[in-house]
């Protein structure tokens, strides 16, 4: 006769099982569910029933972007979209907006597809012209066709700073007296 026991230790939910001591058949062939939290309660029975959870196939590197650059400069990086799957699983598209839309920030190519195994490098472009000294946000949305991941958010940081405006009218300075070599005590 088939007898199932499950258990539930809230005392011990600190201590996770590994796959594998998740449950076991007792000597009078019953079946002994060995979970210390919820979850691993929930792996067990996903475990027996031999169920995998799906993961995602859609991977971004990296996962945030910030830049400080000078008034009038610009700097160029890549957002490497890889689908994870296997060589010959299914094709995963994907697009890429801004959420709010920025003037200083822009993407090539902004949507592609990818078989199992491919990335597509996305160029970044970030430029200073036309903004003031100050920190602009904004956040890179890739929405796909992954199921288990349709929509993941980068955030995007870029700080303008200011360059030092020196003008010097003179051929020649004149520090007054200066000491050289003495100390002060």
């Amino acid at each position: 006769p088939f007898v199932k026991k499950a258990a539930y230790y809230p005392a011990l939910k600190n201590n996770r099982k590994t796959p594998g001591e998740l449950y076991r058949i007792t000597p009078g062939g019953g079946l002994e569910m060995l979970a210390n939290t919820k979850t691993d309660l929930m792996a067990a029975y996903l475990e027996l029933l031999g169920i995998d959870l799906p993961t995602a196939l859609i991977s971004l590197s990296p996962d945030a972007f910030s830049h400080a650059l000078a008034l009038g400069d610009s700097i160029s990086d890549t957002l490497t979209v890889t689908h994870l799957g296997a060589i010959g699983s299914n094709e995963i598209t994907f697009s890429i907006t801004e959420e709010p839309p920025v003037d200083w920030l822009s993407l090539a190519p902004v949507s592609d597809t990818l078989g199992g195994g491919e990335s597509v490098p996305v160029a970044l472009r970030f430029h200073t012209a036309g903004l003031d000294t100050g920190i602009y946000l904004t956040t890179l949305k890739v929405s796909s066709s992954d199921s288990v991941a349709p929509e993941i958010y980068l955030p995007v940081t870029l700080e303008v700073y200011g360059v030092p405006s020196i003008a010097v009218a003179a051929d020649t300075l004149n520090f007054g007296g200066v000491m050289v070599g003495e100390q002060g005590q």
